[in-house]
């Protein structure tokens, strides 16, 4: 499954393991993601969002981002969001998570050498 605009794509894999997110998720794209996650994701199986690949990650695409995912959190899925460290979505996550009082589990940042818990 694909969504795709000129500055965003949102790619499925086949299995339904991996949802890769590319270009800008702001206040355009953002709803976009949310309900693909919403509509297309099934509640069977872990998820791993990939945002590797995300350019740009303002704050209303990540509310959407977050939307999305306890949605789908909440049909039973085990939902990883991932961003490589140095990736624009890392840094937004991060800041994200610090200034956040409550715990955001699931949501992982990695080294450059692979990702890991954050």
């Amino acid at each position: 499954m694909m969504a795709k605009n000129d500055d965003f794509e949102i790619r499925l894999e086949p299995d339904g393991s991996v949802l890769h997110v590319r270009g800008v998720v702001d206040q355009l794209s953002g709803p976009d993601l949310r309900e693909f996650l919403e509509a297309r994701v099934s509640g069977s199986g872990p998820l791993t969002v990939d945002l590797a690949d995300v350019d740009i990650l303002l704050a209303a695409g990540l509310r959407e981002l977050d939307a999305g995912v306890r949605s789908v959190r909440e049909r039973g899925a085990l939902v990883d969001v991932r961003a490589p460290e140095g990736t624009m979505a890392h840094r937004v996550l991060d800041v994200a998570r610090r200034l956040s009082t409550q715990t955001a589990p699931g949501y992982t940042t990695g080294r450059a050498t692979g990702l890991v818990e954050a």
